[in-house]
């Protein structure tokens, strides 16, 4: 092949390794509406924050544990029209959305029994 050929293949390339450089990280930040790659042995929850709150926290518990998981965001918020994905072993999860910083009004909402299988995501779009 000639060089005209990969003139304009420089900047996907590019794009393309520094997507790769970022698989693994956890939590991971992505634009909104924008996904990455899920791994064959991993899953994936997009969370996408369409209400006018900001969620402060995420928590993600396998189906069959009767407690919630730990918080996913730690001290990060989702502010209103941003979005957070969170990698996770496959598997049927449950999963909380607080929208309360003191986590104390019961302001949240709540998905249960989603199969996420390996080398894929879901989107959890919470308001609007």
């Amino acid at each position: 092949m000639t060089a005209s050929r990969f003139r304009g293949l420089a900047l996907p390339v590019v794009l393309l390794v520094a997507a790769s450089a970022l698989q693994g990280c956890s939590p991971s930040r992505y634009l909104p509406g924008s996904s990455g790659n899920v791994s064959s042995g991993s899953a994936r929850l997009d969370v996408v924050n369409r209400s006018s709150q900001s969620v402060y926290s995420i928590n993600a518990s396998s189906c069959s544990d009767t407690n919630w998981g730990s918080d996913r965001l730690g001290s990060s918020v989702i502010q209103s029209g941003n979005s957070m994905s969170f990698d996770l072993t496959p598997g049927c999860w449950d999963f909380r959305a607080d929208f309360d910083s003191d986590h104390t009004s019961g302001n949240e909402l709540v998905q249960r029994n989603i199969q996420i299988n390996g080398g894929s995501s879901w989107t959890w779009t919470v308001g609007g």
